[in-house]
């Protein structure tokens, strides 16, 4: 509980946005509904609460990560700890005799109970998504990866890279690789982890040759064309081979886009075992140390709430972007053009008008001013132009 210091302080784990803070959150969500929009996407906008029982239908949620509560009526409720399972709710429910595909975007805050705050992690965040429903294959999921590519590009983003997995492929190598049952858990934190040591002991490592050249290809990041021919030339399980051939399909595809130079391969990207079930990926920037994006092929996920139907997307964390922008040096800052001062309130009022019709930004002062008062008021505003008006 709180202290009587604290009462006038929010919750750990949530935020205030200042003035700054907010319009740069404002401008960058602009940006990308206009990207968005330009592709052909629809915003779609879904309940803050669900049901409680809603949401743990869902096998990628994490029940301890809800924060929770109980209407008047007895019902528990939950916030949204993410916007897919919402989204697939609102389609499956009230969208499916609708055409398809259904592109659809969102901007929305999430909620998720974190037990320690920490530096990217925290109890209300806000992301900007899309979510692609009905068809699959490459084609797909490179619109997808494409988009997303796009998207930090579009937000000014310089020093990024995407991380491009395949569950299906991780699967089938690590099958091959053989591991006593019970330890898939453990298997895929140690991977996903990246620890060696511990994911080798997992493992039935034989001294063969193959098996040095899937625990390799398991751990190591390359760039699109030599993974898929190390993944040619190694999965042997014939359930897995058609993953391998959408893989190369899809690495085409992302050529056509031209974002290949943005993507690299990295198949210990798993994000969630049970949750997806392709491709998944990840966006880093060089200066964070946690992924700005997250995203993949869910195609279980509607078949839970009674409508079978593929589906893929991504989500953006945006208060992550901003951190990276800001590293980076390139954040944008409310800008006024011009400050209007003067005896003569009426034709102030007018000019200030005038201005404001032709797109400029505009301060009217409030008071009578000296002409010094109003340079240095300027000044201190970042206010290049003034205007007296008496």
């Amino acid at each position: 509980m709180q202290g009587a210091n604290n009462k006038l302080q929010i919750p750990d784990g949530f935020k205030d946005f200042l003035p700054e803070e907010a319009y740069q959150k404002r401008l960058l969500e602009e940006k990308w509904i206009k990207l968005f929009k330009s592709w052909s996407y629809k915003e779609i906008v879904s309940s803050s609460f669900e049901f409680y029982d809603t949401l743990t239908m869902n096998v990628g949620v994490n029940t301890l990560s809800l924060l929770k509560t109980i209407d008047r009526t007895g019902h528990i409720l939950a916030l949204r700890p993410d916007m897919t399972s919402p989204i697939a709710r609102l389609v499956a429910t009230r969208m499916k005799d609708q055409l398809f595909p259904q592109r659809l975007f969102y901007l929305a805050n999430v909620f998720r109970y974190e037990n320690e705050i920490q530096k990217g992690r925290h109890r209300e965040f806000f992301q900007a998504g899309i979510e692609l429903i009905g068809p699959k294959g490459p084609q797909v999921d490179g619109e997808i990866i494409a988009l997303a590519v796009e998207a930090l590009k579009t937000a000014g983003l310089q020093d990024f890279q995407f991380g491009l997995g395949h569950v299906g492929l991780t699967k089938g190598l690590l099958k091959q690789l053989g591991h006593e049952k019970g330890m898939e858990n453990e298997i895929k934190e140690a991977l996903s982890h990246k620890n060696l040591v511990k994911l080798s002991s997992l493992l039935k490592l034989s001294r063969q040759s193959l098996d040095k050249e899937i625990f390799n290809l398991l751990t190591t990041q390359g760039d699109l064309d030599t993974m898929v021919q190390k993944l040619k030339g190694i999965v042997q399980e014939p359930g897995f081979a058609a993953d391998v051939k959408e893989m190369e399909a899809l690495v085409r595809t992302l050529k056509a886009y031209g974002v290949e130079d943005k993507v690299f391969m990295d198949l210990s990207i798993l994000r969630d075992f049970n949750y997806y079930t392709g491709i998944v990926f990840e966006g880093y920037s060089e200066n964070l140390g946690y992924p700005v994006c997250g995203g993949g092929r869910y195609d279980d996920l509607l078949g839970t709430f009674g409508f079978n139907c593929p589906a893929t997307g991504f989500a953006i964390g945006i208060e992550r972007v901003l951190e990276a922008l800001n590293k980076e040096g390139s954040p944008q800052v409310f800008q006024v053009d011009y400050f209007i001062y003067g005896s003569d309130e009426t034709k102030a009022i007018e000019e200030a008008r005038r201005l404001r019709q032709k797109g400029y930004t505009v301060e009217l002062a409030m008071h009578n001013l000296s002409q010094g008062e109003a340079e240095q008021y300027a000044l201190k505003k970042g206010i290049k132009n003034i205007l007296l008006l008496k």
